[in-house]
């Protein structure tokens, strides 16, 4: 949370910048547009393996983010409360490596992989509480819950420098997703501006079904168990 504070404070002191705009901060009902782009900060999940034969997977299929993207629209009341549809895109980029166990000896052992990788397209609705400081300037946190659709790629393994297919291509996942955020919005006019704010999503599980013999396996075994993510979104917004 410390690091989150930080960040919060170096956004505020960018923003605070002197008014362009010389009336308050308009306080009546309005609809609102957004457009952001989110930089990753930190990928964090819990690796997990229901298969029970030759090895099990505990490391690698998530290594973090591409940095994401987002478009939304919403409705802000009178009273500081606003609530927004929100529509987002990003990739999931694994590792280069591979942690496996044996299931025989026990034994912990990497391997290379390539190719791999995932798509999430998230639709969320947040709740925004605003906190106004200046004519141009005010905080705000949030909440939101959503439907996250994750799609893994084709990943390949490479065992003693010979490629095989590890998981089969396009495995679709369906959570629930949830988010939380600290932020503050630049008003450059009353019609629009800029906001900055840290978020952390729970994406939930991400799933890949194995790839062993030639066929694929009727159910995902390894999976990246509440697949989590700390962002810094930059963003424009306008009303009408």
């Amino acid at each position: 949370m410390s690091n989150y504070l930080k960040y919060l404070f170096i956004i505020s002191f960018m923003f605070s910048s002197p008014a362009i705009a010389e009336d308050d901060v308009k306080s009546d009902d309005v609809w609102f547009g957004l457009i952001d782009y989110s930089l990753n900060l930190k990928t964090e999940s819990d690796p997990s393996d229901i298969n029970t034969d030759s090895s099990t997977y505990l490391n690698g299929l998530t290594d973090e983010f591409e940095n994401s993207y987002g478009i939304g629209m919403g409705y802000r009341f009178s009273n500081n409360v606003a609530i927004s549809a929100r529509y987002e895109l990003a990739d999931i980029e694994p590792s280069s490596t591979l942690d496996l166990r044996d299931n025989d000896d026990g034994e912990v052992f990497t391997v290379g992989q390539t190719g791999g990788g995932g798509e999430i397209i998230n639709i969320m609705l947040e709740g925004t509480y605003y906190i106004p400081y200046s004519d141009n300037l005010e905080f705000f946190a949030l909440g939101g819950i959503g439907r996250a659709q994750i799609k893994s790629d084709q990943l390949s393994t490479v065992f003693d420098g010979e490629i095989e297919q590890g998981t089969c291509k396009l495995y679709q996942n369906e959570n629930t997703s949830y988010r939380l955020g600290l932020g503050t919005s630049y008003y450059m006019t009353q019609k629009n501006g800029f906001y900055a704010a840290l978020t952390y999503t729970n994406y939930g599980d991400y799933k890949v079904r194995d790839f062993d013999d030639g066929f694929c396996g009727s159910e995902a075994t390894a999976m990246d168990k509440d697949l989590e993510s700390q962002d810094l979104r930059i963003g424009y917004f306008f009303s009408f």
